[in-house]
């Protein structure tokens, strides 16, 4: 039995303070314009429960900073092709389910196709990371500080009272 039902629409509420925090936190790193990656980060880390969302937030972090090591290293080698692109996708699909990265593995070749296509540069590498960074760890506090859900079994009915 859960506890203490939330009021309607905190958790529309959470989110979106999450991703405008997180949107003006962003607008303050070098070349990010417009900074949509930290408010989508936001977006998607921000679950019910805190747990839920620390293990959203770590597993899209993962994500993206595999595939943006994917994207530079590929960029370094093999240049920006037609077969490098498909070899980029496969390989970083695959290292997303090794990884464990669950609902955000997917994460993995959509960061390694943005980094490579947009130059595989470091200064891109770094932005996307740190976006994602933002937008999670805004996530992370806003659903800590703004009323987290408890969920707690009353005493009466549990099979040990």
């Amino acid at each position: 039995m859960a506890g203490p039902r939330l009021p309607p629409g905190l958790r529309t509420a959470k989110t979106t303070l999450a991703a405008v925090v997180s949107w003006e936190l962003a607008l303050r790193l070098p070349g990010t314009t417009p900074p949509v990656l930290a408010p989508l980060t936001a977006l998607l880390v921000t679950q019910i429960t805190l747990v839920e969302t620390i293990t959203g937030s770590l597993q899209r972090v993962g994500s993206v900073t595999a595939g943006v090591l994917m994207a530079l290293l590929v960029a370094d080698l093999l240049g920006l092709h037609w077969w490098s692109v498909g070899l980029v996708m496969f390989v970083s699909l695959v290292l997303g389910q090794i990884l464990r990265l669950g609902p955000h593995r997917v994460e993995v070749p959509i960061s390694a196709l943005l980094v490579l296509t947009l130059g595989g540069t470091p200064g891109v590498a770094r932005t996307r990371v740190l976006e994602t960074l933002i937008g999670a760890g805004v996530g992370v506090i806003v659903n800590a500080v703004l009323v987290p859900p408890v969920y707690v079994r009353p005493a009466a009915g549990s099979p040990w009272s």
